[in-house]
């Protein structure tokens, strides 16, 4: 019998942050050169709930946001990291929060946001990238 290498995996948790218009908020960030769109979130600190750890980036990535609700996992989605040297990819879990934010506060981790609708998630490429499992996060989010 082959003895299988398990994979290892940190796990982080993303919010899918909506609006009473159903648009979702999305972040532009810049990591190593690199610009891409992506929504509040982070990996789990040791002894963390989910939910602990979806406000503590909430409240981090998007300061001022408060009267939250999280709602549903939209999607889960695996990232293989070539920019390490351990062998640990990340697993992303997606949730839907619902908010009203009437002014959006920007951490220093951002240069951008923008509110979007359904018809123009597949509109933000044309800026910068986007990974697959955020665009069907917020596909899921925003279909009624």
């Amino acid at each position: 019998m082959d003895e299988k290498k398990l994979q290892i995996y940190q796990v982080g948790i993303k919010g899918i942050i909506v609006n009473s218009q159903n648009k979702a908020l999305v972040l532009l960030k810049t990591v190593n050169g690199r610009t891409f769109w992506d929504v509040p979130g982070g990996r789990m600190e040791k002894g963390e709930t989910i939910n602990e750890t979806l406000r503590r980036e909430l409240e981090e990535e998007v300061p001022g946001i408060t009267g939250f609700q999280v709602k549903n996992i939209l999607n889960v989605d695996s990232v293989h990291r070539s920019d390490t040297v351990e062998d640990i990819d990340l697993l992303l879990v997606f949730y839907k929060v619902e908010a009203d934010l009437e002014k959006v506060t920007l951490s220093d981790e951002h240069q951008l946001y923008r509110w979007v609708s359904l018809n123009e998630i597949d509109f933000l490429e044309k800026e910068a990238s986007i990974r697959d499992g955020i665009k069907e996060a917020l596909r899921l989010s925003l279909d009624k």
